[in-house]
Parts: C-alpha cells; sequence; structure tokens
C-alpha cells in the first residue's frame, strides 16, 4: 500500500512540474477591492490554490478524525461504564485467534 501511495504522489509531484515548467508565462492579475495588479506566472495561479485547498482538506479531514473518534471513545465509556475494555479484534484490524480445543 505504502508503494501505491508513493507511486501515486510522485506521478502528481511530476505532471505538476511538467505543468510548471511548461507555463512560465507571466500573468498580470487584477486585485479588485485594492485596484492593483500583481504579475506571477500561470503555474502559481493555478498550482497555488489547488495546494492550499489540498492542505486545507488535509487539516479539516484531520480534525474531524479526531473529534470523531473521541465521540466514539465517550460512547464507548459511556457504554461500559468506565470501565478498561481490551478492545475487539474488529476495533484492532486483527483477526480474532481462539486458543486450541483440550
Amino acid at each position: 500500500m505504502a508503494f501505491i501511495r508513493a507511486a501515486c504522489i510522485l506521478a502528481i509531484a511530476l505532471v505538476a512540474a511538467l505543468f510548471a515548467v511548461e507555463n512560465m508565462h507571466e500573468v498580470a492579475i487584477g486585485i479588485f477591492p485594492v485596484g492593483s495588479t500583481v504579475t506571477l506566472p500561470v503555474y502559481l495561479i493555478v498550482l497555488g490554490p489547488l495546494a492550499a485547498g489540498l492542505i486545507a482538506g488535509w487539516m479539516f479531514a484531520r480534525i474531524a478524525g479526531g473529534r470523531a473518534r473521541s465521540r466514539r471513545l465517550r460512547r464507548e465509556a459511556m457504554r461500559t461504564g468506565g470501565r478498561k475494555q481490551a478492545p475487539s479484534a474488529r476495533e484492532t484490524g486483527k483477526s480474532a485467534v481462539l486458543p486450541a480445543a483440550s
């Protein structure tokens, strides 16, 4: 699984690098409320907001995942009356192994 993730990241980085090399032309962007213009390369105009959106989405997903986990742990603590339980096989991702019959 780690190999597939690394291959996907490498492919995306390669496409972004090729896009940046091919789109080095400068473009003037007018900032409406201020009334000034900024000159930036096309690749920054396209890839900058994309990167910012990916980072913001990742942060929001991490925050939401932490909240969901804490809610699940709180519900489990209320259900068990505060007693600690060993994690089930489903929660740990391991298969349950039963002792051999004697």
